[in-house]
C-alpha cells in the first residue's frame, strides 16, 4: 500500500509534465518561397506567416495547421506540416514518457494487474482489456464499409494508389467544395448530394 501511495504522486506529476511539454512545443514551419503556400488565401498568409530573421515562418497551432492541411495545394508543404506536428515534443518528452510508463506498470503490478491497460480497463464498463478490444473491433466493423468508400473516393480524387495522411483533409475539402459548387436545384438533388458526401 505504501508503494502504491508513493507511486501516485510521480504518475500525476509526470503526466502533467508530459502534457505541458507538448503544449509548450508549438512547431514552426519555415517557408522559402510563396509557391509553397499555393491555395492559401492572402488573408490567411497575412494572419499566420511571420517574416523574421530573413525567413518566413508559420507557428503551427492547432487551427493554423488544420487550415494549412485543408487548403494548401502543395503536397510537400502539407507533408512538412504533418511531420512537424507528429514530432511535437520529441525527443525531449522521451525520458518523461519512459519514467511515466515505468511508474504506471509498477503501480499495476503492485495492485495485482498484469499491465497498466488491465488496471485502467478494470475501472470502466468494459471491465477488462478483452472487452475494450471486442468493442473496438465491433466499432471498426461497423465503420469499415464507410471508411473504405471514403478512402476509395479520396484515392480517386488524388489519382493515386496510396493516400498520404497529410493529404486526407485537403482531398476531403476539395471533394466537398467541388460537390457544393454543383448547387443542387431541388430538394431531391440536395438529398442525393448529401447521401453522396456522407457515404
Amino acid at each position: 500500500r505504501e508503494r502504491v501511495v508513493a507511486l501516485q504522486q510521480p504518475i500525476v506529476r509526470l503526466g502533467a509534465l508530459y502534457r505541458r511539454m507538448l503544449a509548450a512545443d508549438v512547431p514552426v514551419l519555415e517557408i522559402e518561397a510563396t509557391e509553397e503556400l499555393a491555395g492559401l488565401s492572402t488573408a490567411w498568409r497575412e494572419a499566420h506567416v511571420s517574416a523574421g530573421s530573413g525567413r518566413a515562418t508559420i507557428r503551427l497551432t492547432a487551427g493554423v495547421a488544420t487550415g494549412l492541411l485543408r487548403h494548401c495545394e502543395e503536397e510537400a508543404t502539407r507533408r512538412r506540416c504533418w511531420e512537424r506536428l507528429n514530432a511535437r515534443g520529441w525527443p525531449d518528452v522521451g525520458p518523461v514518457l519512459t519514467q511515466l510508463l515505468g511508474a504506471r506498470e509498477e503501480m499495476a503490478e503492485c495492485l495485482g494487474f498484469g499491465s497498466w491497460a488491465e488496471l485502467e480497463t478494470s475501472l470502466v464498463m468494459a471491465g477488462h482489456v478483452e472487452g475494450v478490444e471486442a468493442f473496438l473491433g465491433q466499432l471498426e466493423g461497423a465503420a469499415r464499409a464507410g471508411m473504405d468508400r471514403e478512402t476509395s473516393r479520396l484515392l480517386e480524387a488524388a489519382e493515386s494508389e496510396e493516400l498520404a495522411p497529410w493529404s486526407r483533409g485537403f482531398l476531403r475539402h476539395r471533394r466537398l467544395t467541388v460537390a457544393l459548387d454543383r448547387r443542387p436545384a431541388s430538394l431531391v438533388e440536395t438529398v442525393a448530394l448529401m447521401r453522396e458526401l456522407l457515404g
